[in-house]
């Protein structure tokens, strides 16, 4: 189905700024969908940035019962002052509400170690009248696989 693949390819391949449409638990393995802009590649030769189209990458080797997702929620004290709480949020619940669409769910910021990654996320809800939140995963794996069709080189990033 998938005509290129690379593993652990940071930052080569980055996953900020893109849009999440489905996650689907295999196994062991976490399955990430990508939507119609994918994810962003470096093209070596010219040293540039270009999106995919519809990408995934599969998270091998990954305990759902050790990832950790915390919703960030900003509280405002007065007119100038804000602090951020954190909240727990079961994975299960996390991926149902992403594959029903009931959230646009973007990928801000990615940091990587050697045993895990932390991924900060914004998430809009469909519903127009539902305030935007942004959430932290942090997961532990053991190797990152993504997998693309083509690069799109009419929309360099």
């Amino acid at each position: 189905m998938w005509k290129e693949s690379g593993i652990n390819k940071y930052p080569e391949i980055i996953l900020s700024d893109c849009i999440i449409t489905n996650i689907e638990r295999k196994g062991d393995d976490i399955v990430v969908d990508f939507g119609e802009d994918g994810f962003v590649i470096k093209d070596i030769k010219k040293d540039k940035y270009y999106r995919t189209t519809p990408s995934q990458v599969v998270i091998k080797g990954c305990d759902i019962d050790n990832i950790d997702i915390k919703e960030i929620r900003r509280q405002q004290l007065s007119e100038e002052l804000f602090f951020d709480s954190a909240y727990d949020v079961e994975p299960e619940i996390f991926i149902k509400n992403i594959n029903k669409g009931k959230w646009k769910f973007e990928v801000v910021d990615e940091f990587y170690s050697c045993v895990g990654a932390l991924y900060v996320v914004h998430v809009q809800p469909k519903k127009k009248k539902q305030k935007s939140f942004d959430y932290c995963v942090i997961l532990q794996f053991k190797e990152l696989l993504y997998l693309w069709n083509e690069i799109r080189y009419d929309r360099p990033v």
